[in-house]
Formats: C-alpha cells, structure tokens, sequence
C-alpha cells in the first residue's frame, strides 16, 4: 500500500537502530549524568502540545517534555522507546503515543499530569498512531491506525482495557470528540464519519455527506485532514485542497465552505465564534464566524499570522487571545492576536544535527543539514544568531580557542566560513577542498585551522590569513572520510583518523612550519559487518566510525575505538607504541570524548544510549533521551554539560559526579 500523500498523515521512516535491551540504568541518587534540557519540538509529530495552566507538554524524540512556563525548567517523562507523535489530555490525565518499529507495536502511555506519574501503558496498533483523543469527560481514550491497518480503537480509562475496536473502511488522519457529549465524535480522512457509542455501548456510525455543488469547488480527490467541534455541537473540518468545511452532525450534511488556504489544512481550533486555520501554507488565519446555524452565516478573515514552516500542532486559551503554535522545523511559537506577534518560545532544528561546538564563553554552535549555523546562548537557553547557507549542508563547527565570537564552519560543497558573532558577519571564505568537509579543528593556540574531507584529504590553513599551508593526502582513499581530528592539550601533537581505521599521530611546530608524522596505526577487522553481511571495503557507511582521540588525563595516550572483531575501546601509548589497556563496550560507539575533571570517558552508541564509563575501572551507566543513533557526545568543560545528539534533537546534561 501506498501512504497518503497528506501531512496531516504520519509516516514516519523506520529507524535504522533500535534501543538497546541490554543496559545498565543507575538509580536516581548514583547517577552521574541528569538531563537537565531537551532543545526543540519533534517536527514529525502531529497535535503533540498539551498547554495545562503554566506548564506546557510537548515532545522530542522518546521523551515527553512538561516545561514550567515562569522557570523554562523542564521535567522529562521517558517511556517510550520510538519518536512520541501525538498528546492529548482531559482532566488530569495526559496521553501520549508513540510508533511501532519492527516487531514491537506501538505504544500508548497513560500519564498522571499533575505528578507526572505513569499510570498505564497499553498497545494495540501495529503500526503508526495517526490521532489520540479523549473525551470530554476523560472516561475514554479514542485511537486510529494508520493507512495500513484502518482500526479505531476505544479505550476504557477506568481499566485501561479496550472497550470497542471498529475497522474503517478508508484511512483516517484526525479525531475530534464532541466537548458536549462524551460518547460522540467524529473522524476525518477520505471521508467523514460521526460515530455515536449507544446505551449498549455499542458503536454505531453515519457517513457524512458533500453536495455535488461542494464536491466542485473542494476537489472530487480532496481528503478531510483537520477538525473541530463548535460548543454548539457543529464540526468545522479542513481539506488538503484548502477548503474549510462546516457539518450538522445531525443530518451528517456539509452546510457550508470555503476556501481558507492556498494549501492542506492541518489545524483547526474553535472558540468563542473564532476559528484558526493552519496548515501547509505555513500561514495562521483567524477567522469570526456568525450564525453558524442559519442561512445567512458570515465568514470574515480578522487576523493572519505567518509562521517558519507548516503548521502542525496548536493550543489556544480559552479567550482565544494566546496560544501555542508548533511547526515541522522543531520550533514553538507564543502567539498573542491583540499585539498581533509570535514569539519563538522553543527553538528547534528542522533538519539533521551534524555537529556542535562550544566557545570559552556562555555560547554553542549547533551545524545543521539544512546549511544553517545556529548560535545559541546557554542561560537563558534560546537562539541568538543564524547564518545560512543555501544548498549545502553545514557540516561541522569549531569556535577559535580563547575566542567566542569567532567561529569557522565546513560545508557539503568543499568550503569553509568564518564568521565573526560581534559584527554578525562572514570575515572569510575558502574552498580547500572538492569533497563534503567532515570535520574542523583549531590548534591550541588558535594559529592554524585543519579540515578533513569525505575522501580523508586534511588542509592546514592559516587562521588569520586564510592560506593554505599544506595538503596531507597521507590519508586519501575514495568514501573513506575523516572521521576524527584531534589537538593534544599537553604536548604539540595532533591527530587524524579515517573511517578506513587508519590513524596518523603528528608532531607540529606552527611557529617553524614544522609538521612531521610521528606514528601510523592501522586496526583490523572482520571480514563482516555488524549484521553478518560480507564487508564491502568501500562503503563505510554500514560501519561504526573510526574515532581517536588524545588522552587529556595521560600525555601521551591515545583512546580509539571502531569497528573490529570487540567492541572496546582501545588506550594505545603513540610513543612506547603499544596497546596500555582495553576497556570493553556492550554497544559500538558512534561519539566519544572524555570528561577529564570527573575522570570519565563519554560515549554515544548506535543503540540510542549514553554512556559513561569510569576511566580507569571501567564501571558503566547507560542514559536514554534519544529515539536514534547517538552521534554527538561531548563534554562541554566551562559549563560542566555533556552534549549529546540524535537526528534533530539535542540534549544538555548536567555532570553530578
């Protein structure tokens, strides 16, 4: 089967990873990590913002977020394993689901919002979730299966039983319960259903039907992706054409449209004879409707809004003054319709994070896929600057030692960019390489800049000037790529690994130009991927990456760690040229650092976790905040954070140890 075309229909790619059932969770008052702020708003989530008195729930990834609007403070409710799609809260009870991967279904989680304990957890659908809704008196739980399973399922909140599972004969994208009558609601997809639940608590239904003269403006092919009731018992519900369409649910008949949009609707909220629209458009309408009930209704545009991307999520007050607005980059947004403004309240990214670097100061640098530079401050936490690129990918970040408003980063394209943050400006560009650049370093001193590429070439640049003074092609090998380049902090050494487990150790003397190779290491491996397939040499995409780094608690020490026959990490001494030890992993590490004043190694895994681990008893825990592949996992030693990063989200942790 084919998946709907619409937004409003969650088909989200399966994971390429799954989280780790074998790990080692410390209890509350042993740990040595806390997870102190998630940063931004899952953008493939649909209706996944709950707004309860001055907290506001929103999810990233597998976590549910309940953020304290006065303090920013957030608590995090982790359950779930796969990305959270959807919220929905009566009462004071919040529901959140998240999808099925692999064998294991999908997942409803029943929550206690004020405590934020979990009450329940149940599963049903095979597959994704598409809608979850309560009724209006809480006493059930209202679920639909995506494209490929057509199962509404309502559930018993004083067991948390199935109470009644009706199939549908066409998908559905949305729900909407009747805030009147607790046993009645409708569904939206290629067709409108009202559904009633009988005195024999029997569920019985009514298709909804469209004048011909209607079918003609709205589109014969046209798909019903958003709704709302009225408190009069009337449903409004939008197309992905653009059409609003008003319905009595007692003659299942459409009694009036319009075109609100240029494009899909994904949201719509109503309130005090005031209706917003949102969607694709990425615009927000607010509309005042007048008897709704008779035949001379007027529809007048009040009020528009224009967003960053399309809208998919929103919450109003019951005013319909102030609300909440989320979008598909990741980001929310305070609306207030007197001062007629939007607020960015919490700051997303809309595409995969690649890298993030910290300065000297109070300030981090997030390098996005989507060719954007995000600068952020640390207290209070919110955006402070964006450079853009257009049509190649940011793809790392280094700021200059002992310098925060000075910060260089790589591009897909071969180039390199310095900006400086007190003017907002770029100061310099170079284009040293002909690959995608993987990596970025400065030198101790700030002196020189080195860049690594996707075929393993290095260039040392000169920092002031931009000049290059030197090609390293010691490591060329076609897909091969720099995967790790490292300055020692005690001696004037550097390294640089490529994903073919190669390393190079350099001695270097930027003053003299003098830059000599003082260790090659080359580390096997099987003959077979993780997976048990046979190892194409070539493609070093289906393997964990090479990574090394210089000891910064023994000076002449390297840790690395790649794919070979043991997942471990390697201490090897560059100038005895020998193995010191060996620390064993329970997963392949895709990040690795070290945390020096707590005498800890730092560790991302392909397996969703982060881990820990005792630098020298190697002693372990595991953390889960991420619903992919860890692949940024550093120590941040000004702030004493530890930064961790899976698709588009990032995560801050606070070091307890």
């Amino acid at each position: 089967l084919e998946p709907p075309l619409a937004l409003r229909h969650i088909t989200l790619d399966s994971p390429r990873c799954s989280l780790s059932e074998k790990r080692y969770m410390a209890s509350a008052d042993s740990c040595g990590l806390e997870l102190v702020t998630l940063l931004g708003n899952e953008k493939e989530a649909r209706a996944n913002v709950v707004w309860r008195g001055s907290v506001l729930f929103y999810s990233l990834g597998n976590v549910i977020i309940a953020e304290d609007l006065k303090t920013s403070k957030q608590v995090h409710l982790i359950q779930h394993t796969e990305t959270v799609i959807s919220l929905s809260q009566a009462a004071d009870r919040l529901a959140s689901c998240s999808g099925a991967h692999k064998l294991r279904p999908s997942q409803i989680c029943v929550w206690n919002a004020d405590t934020y304990q979990l009450l329940h957890t149940c599963s049903f659908h095979e597959h994704q979730i598409q809608s979850l809704e309560f009724s209006v008196d809480g006493a059930y739980l209202l679920s639909v299966g995506d494209y490929r399973e057509n199962a509404l399922v309502l559930w018993d909140m004083n067991n948390f039983a199935v109470h009644t599972v009706a199939k549908t004969e066409h998908y559905v994208h949305a729900i909407a319960c009747d805030p009147q009558n607790a046993t009645e609601f409708v569904t939206v997809g290629k067709c409108v259903q009202f559904w009633i639940l009988d005195h024999k608590q029997e569920l019985s239904v009514a298709t909804g039907s469209l004048p011909v003269q209607f079918v003609r403006s709205i589109g014969e092919k046209a798909e019903f992706t958003a709704v709302t009731y009225t408190d009069t018992g009337m449903v409004y519900i939008g197309t992905n054409t653009g059409y609003v369409t008003l319905w009595d649910p007692r003659s299942t008949a459409c009694i009036l449209h319009w075109s609100a949009h240029p494009q899909e609707i994904d949201i719509l909220w109503y309130q005090n004879s005031s209706l917003l629209s949102g969607g694709v458009s990425k615009n927000l309408k607010l509309w005042n409707i007048q008897n709704t009930e008779e035949d001379d209704t007027t529809v007048m545009l009040q009020d528009e809004l224009e967003f960053d991307a399309a809208i998919v999520s929103c919450v109003m007050d019951e005013q319909m003054n102030l609300g909440i607005v989320g979008t598909t980059s990741g980001t929310l947004w305070y609306v207030n319709w007197e001062d007629k403004t939007s607020i960015r309240l919490v700051g997303g990214h809309p595409d995969q994070v690649n890298d993030v670097t910290f300065s000297c100061g109070d300030t981090f640098a997030v390098a996005i896929q989507d060719g954007s530079l995000r600068l952020w401050n640390y207290e209070p936490l919110e955006q402070a600057v964006q450079f853009q690129v257009v049509n190649a990918p940011c793809t790392c970040a280094v700021f200059r030692p002992g310098d925060d408003t000075r910060i260089s980063a790589g591009y897909g394209d071969g180039t390199i960019r310095t900006f400086d943050l007190a003017s907002v400006s770029m100061v310099c560009k170079m284009a040293p390489h002909r690959q995608a650049i993987t990596i970025l370093r400065y030198s101790q001193n700030g002196q020189v800049l080195v860049s690594g590429d996707s075929n393993g070439l290095a260039s040392v640049i000169n920092s002031e000037t931009g000049l290059i003074m030197r090609m390293i092609s010691d490591h060329k090998r076609s897909s091969a790529g720099v995967t790790s380049l490292d300055f020692s902090t005690l001696s004037p050494h550097w390294l640089l690994a490529t994903a073919d487990r190669r390393v190079s150790v350099w001695a270097a003397d930027w003053e003299t130009d003098d830059n000599r190779m003082i260790s090659w290491l080359s580390f096997p491996a099987p003959s077979f991927t993780p997976s048990g397939e046979p190892l194409d040499k070539l493609n070093y995409d289906t393997l964990p990456p090479s990574l090394a780094l210089f000891s910064p608690l023994e000076g002449d020490t390297i840790l690395y760690s790649g794919y070979g026959l043991l997942q471990e990490i390697i201490f090897y001494n560059f100038k005895s040229r020998e193995t010191v030890r060996k620390v064993d992993l329970a997963h392949w590490a895709t990040a690795l650092d070290v945390i020096p004043n707590s005498n800890l190694i730092l560790v991302g895994s392909h397996d969703r976790l982060v881990t820990i681990i005792d630098y020298t008893s190697g002693t372990f825990q595991d953390y889960v905040a991420h619903a992919g592949e860890v692949g940024i996992a550093s120590y941040w030693e000004k702030n004493n954070v530890v930064c961790s990063g899976s698709g588009a989200a990032v995560a801050l942790w606070s070091v307890k140890v």
